[in-house]
């Protein structure tokens, strides 16, 4: 495991470290990120709030009761979801990680929501929802 994870928006106006004891990394399949990203399946790295840093500040906007998304208010670039169901987690979008390589999925999460034509084809932990 990375000691030290850092990445940005497109345009670097926003960044960030992290220096986690323990993170974990997850497709999702739900509609919400769906729209959010504008992609078939979203992926995410999960990190304790409290091991971030931010440079520049993202813009926050509540997509649902309970659920803030955030983006770079200059260039768009979607950043992090957190909702008031981890309350302690920020969630990135593995594609801002300058070394998303290193970051590897473990599971599937919304399964149910799933488009019918995104094959999953690894032997990934898969659910119909998070926690389940």
């Amino acid at each position: 495991m990375p000691k030290s994870l850092k990445g940005s928006c497109a345009c670097g106006s926003v960044s960030f470290t992290a220096t986690p004891e323990d993170f974990w990394v997850c497709y999702c399949h739900c509609n919400y990120c769906k729209k959010a990203t504008g992609a078939p399946v979203s992926t995410y790295v999960g990190i304790n709030a409290a091991d971030v840093v931010f440079l520049g500040t993202p813009k926050k906007f509540a997509t649902s009761e309970g659920v803030k998304r955030a983006w770079c208010p200059r260039c768009g670039t979607p950043v992090s979801y957190e909702s008031i169901r981890w309350p302690d987690e920020i969630h990135f979008h593995i594609g801002i990680f300058d070394h998303p390589e290193a970051l590897v999925p473990t599971g599937h999460v919304y399964t149910k929501e799933q488009l019918p034509w995104f094959r999953i084809d690894d032997d990934l932990e898969k659910s119909r929802e998070p926690g389940n």
